[in-house]
């Protein structure tokens, strides 16, 4: 519960002094950045009703040995088929797309829907942009790309 956060995030502190270890207080707009440059998808960005487990590359989090759970079935044709047509990548973009805000204008950076993917070559669409962020003066995106896609 939020209540309690402070009690919590005290203790931790309490304890991380004990040890002699410093604790890295990195706030929102960093943790935006590090999940971001690391490619973990957040839940309502790359992780929606739109996308599945196997899209959005959280194979380890599945276990394909247990039954009797809600889109069992579906998984497991995904999987022994190769069925998984896009997956989310984490790429360098040149500039920050029209609508994203980068992570020092707040943390909230991705939208419904997401901005369209063109490969460099011939302007296909090949998949949609969920989030970014700027870091080290390089544009870093998280976004489902199409398996066949040239990129």
């Amino acid at each position: 519960p939020t209540s309690s956060v402070a009690k919590v995030y005290a203790e931790i502190i309490k304890q991380r002094e004990e040890e002699e270890e410093e604790l890295l207080q990195i706030g929102l707009m960093g943790w935006e950045k590090l999940r971001v440059h690391q490619g973990v998808p957040k839940l309502g960005g790359e992780i929606t009703e739109s996308y599945n487990p196997l899209e959005a590359q959280l194979w380890d989090s599945l276990n394909f040995i247990k039954g009797c759970y809600i889109g069992q079935e579906t998984i497991a044709r995904l999987k022994t088929y190769k069925g998984v047509k896009q997956f989310l990548q984490r790429f360098r973009l040149d500039a920050m797309p029209d609508g994203f805000q980068t992570a020092e204008d707040g943390p909230e950076n991705d939208r419904d829907g997401g901005e369209i993917i063109h490969s460099s070559e011939g302007g296909e669409k090949v998949g949609v942009l969920t989030s970014c962020a700027a870091i080290g003066g390089q544009i870093w995106g998280l976004g489902y790309v199409r398996t066949k896609a040239n990129l």
